[in-house]
């Protein structure tokens, strides 16, 4: 088998890169085949092993990977999807070129010490900022295995996507030499992180408090939401299900834009939201947009606010982590012309910053659709005072791809690392919460009108992922620069 392994032409090694991609993606949410990601690590590797073009194989693994995972985001832009593929492959390509230097100016054995480290710091690169983008963090290949991932409590997602990398190294190890150390390295990489999640989930500390919480999805037609003549019918579905809800609950809870206004400030939809709340006599926790007018401009924001029975309002938070390409082009904050660049995307601006709403007697913030997937911007707000997270949502842009799936299993992971329940309201779903460990319960189907009522548990933001941040990130920079310098440093004649 490895002389088979070994004469393999190059166009086999090419072939197998964008195999070895697509196999990553299969490993996404929603099918269970989490197993699939070192799977393709591994072939990757041997595809790396002895390939004339590295940054050509990279750009294959990348186009596999980046092209069955992302695609979904053409029912919104086909140019922001293309810029996404072609940026990301692009990443892959620098990735294997710097990985087949290290090869070439050490040894396999070398690369293999730096490899993981240079893939963490890809994936921080790629979440940095506002051009941040960590969709494609294999981390959250493995959401399908709760015993797996309880670790991140430690490290946060990018120590989990460090231990996709290493079982995808000792994965290649083991079949290309099938010796007893590699045996067993590969057996215990695996078994001790199951064995300490299996006796985790069932040894958490008790819960102290909850928060009662009624999750409204109103299954609001995406493409008919935004027209003016159909405002009241959003209304009047809300309305609705609000006062269906509101018995039992300590907090209501509507998705991302679920008011397609500027709600606080149209006094009349101002007006019907505080007689709202005060009709069911709870707190309402609301979606929607604001905006604050400039002598030269006007900022609109994707915004959360939440209205509370007695009339008064806090907020808004607004969105602080923009889809690049899909709510702002890239730069346009410096070069305002940029946003004139018609991608199909919004002009939303940034929000200022973190905010807890806690007047109410359960402290919680919001993350707002796409910030779920940056475990920094939860922990900020962790920091302050949230005792549990909320995420609002509109996946109904991408009907029934894997992106909502994608989507929604990340909530499991921002549960984990704080050790917290997780909200999460989705317009067309997917609705859920979860408790501590991770757990997903009573996730709704995709585009019903339902309620999900759920019992929160709060958390006191004491894990060590909350308290120290990302250190993965940190050890794995510092030794990335180490290799890098190894592999680019000019040669001495």
């Amino acid at each position: 088998m490895n002389n088979i392994l070994t004469r393999a032409t190059s166009q086999a090694r090419l072939g197998a890169s964008f195999g070895a991609g697509v196999l990553v993606a299969l490993a996404m949410p929603p099918l269970p085949l989490g197993f699939l990601a070192p799977v393709g690590i591994a072939i990757w590797l041997w595809a790396l092993c002895d390939c004339a073009t590295p940054f050509r194989s990279g750009v294959l693994f990348g186009v596999g990977f980046c092209t069955l995972t992302l695609f979904w985001i053409g029912w919104v832009t086909v140019p922001g999807t293309i810029a996404l593929i072609l940026i990301s492959a692009a990443e892959y390509g620098l990735l294997a070129a710097t990985y087949r230097r290290l090869i070439q100016r050490r040894s396999e054995c070398a690369a293999f010490l730096f490899f993981p480290a240079l893939w963490v710091l890809l994936e921080k690169l790629r979440a940095t900022g506002f051009i941040g983008f960590p969709w494609l963090n294999v981390a959250h290949t493995q959401l399908d295995y709760l015993w797996l991932y309880q670790f991140v409590e430690f490290t946060g997602d990018y120590g989990l996507s460090l231990w996709v990398v290493v079982a995808g190294i000792l994965l290649y190890r083991l079949i290309t030499h099938r010796r007893t150390p590699h045996i067993l390295a590969a057996a215990a990489w695996i078994v001790v992180p199951l064995l300490w999640g299996a006796w985790r989930v069932d040894h958490l500390p008790p819960v102290t408090r909850t928060a009662h919480v009624a999750i409204l999805q109103g299954d609001i037609d995406t493409y008919r939401k935004w027209d003016e003549r159909y405002v009241d019918t959003s209304f009047a579905v809300y309305d609705s299900l609000t006062r269906q809800a509101a018995p039992g609950a300590d907090l209501i809870i509507w998705p991302e834009t679920a008011a397609p206004t500027y709600l606080y400030q149209f006094r009349t939809h101002r007006l019907w939201a505080e007689a709202l709340s005060t009709a069911v006599d709870k707190p309402i926790l609301v979606g929607t947009l604001s905006f604050r007018r400039a002598p030269d401009h006007d900022y609109i924001y994707n915004s959360a606010y939440l209205v509370h029975p007695d009339g008064q309002w806090e907020g808004p938070y607004s969105k602080r982590q923009l889809v690049p390409f899909g709510e702002m082009i890239p730069g346009s904050q410096w070069f305002p012309w940029l946003a004139t660049i018609d991608l199909g995307q919004g002009n939303f601006e940034l929000g200022p910053g973190p905010v807890v709403f806690d007047s109410a007697g359960w402290p919680h913030s919001v993350l707002i659709c796409y910030e779920s997937m940056f475990s920094e911007l939860a922990r900020d707000q962790v920091l302050r005072g949230a005792r549990f997270l909320v995420i609002i949502t509109n996946d109904s842009w991408y009907g029934r791809t894997p992106g909502p799936a994608q989507h929604a299993a990340v909530a499991s992971l921002r549960a984990a690392e704080f050790r917290m329940g997780v909200a999460r309201a989705a317009n067309g779903g997917i609705s859920l919460w979860t408790d501590r460990a991770g757990r997903r319960r009573n996730e709704t189907k995709l585009f019903e009108r339902t309620i999900v009522r759920g019992e929160i548990p709060l958390g006191d933001g004491s894990t060590l992922y909350a308290r120290i941040g990302p250190w993965p990130v940190w050890l794995a920079t510092l030794w990335s620069i180490v290799g890098i310098v190894i592999a680019w440093r000019p040669r001495r004649r």
